[in-house]
């Protein structure tokens, strides 16, 4: 039987390629059709130019040293150990480019400022209470003590 281009070998129909023999950069063979870069889910073996499918679902390229390994997934799907998974576990979120998950950081907490904030409190306490001390003067050639604001006072207008 005689192959139609771009096949090179054919297997039971003409049009079904098994081998394809480069026309327009169709070098790779997946399914019985000649494709220049193999279709989402598969993958190409470099040595037969044959496109292999991925075995995982929802997998669009594979590593063909390791079929397992899934190195892309389809929409909506994240790389998690190799595989592809719906959505990432509790303690991991979908990294930037949104391909797959990475462990959560400080930075995804969005509560970097809060040890300011709490500093911060805490510096105007001690100032604020640092000035109701009572403070001394001279009367009469004697010190005396006083307070420029009376302590509960103080300690409403803070609350």
């Amino acid at each position: 039987m005689e192959c139609v281009s771009p096949c090179s070998e054919c297997k039971g129909l003409p049009t079904f390629c098994t081998t394809c023999n480069g026309k327009d950069k169709r070098t790779n063979s997946y399914n019985g059709g000649c494709y220049e870069v193999c279709p989402p889910g598969s993958s190409l073996n470099a040595t037969s130019s044959v496109c292999q499918p991925c075995p995982g679902s929802g997998c669009s390229l594979c590593d063909l040293n390791a079929p397992d390994n899934c190195l892309l997934c389809k929409e909506n799907l994240y790389i998690l150990n190799n595989q592809c998974v719906t959505e990432c576990p509790p303690d991991q979120i979908v990294n930037d480019d949104k391909t797959s998950c990475r462990k959560r950081r400080i930075e995804d907490l969005g509560i970097l400022y809060f040890p300011f904030i709490i500093a911060g409190l805490i510096f105007t306490v001690v100032v604020f209470f640092g000035n109701m001390r009572k403070k001394a003067r001279l009367v009469k050639g004697r010190a005396e003590l006083y307070s420029a604001q009376k302590s509960i006072t103080c300690i409403l207008v803070f609350l």
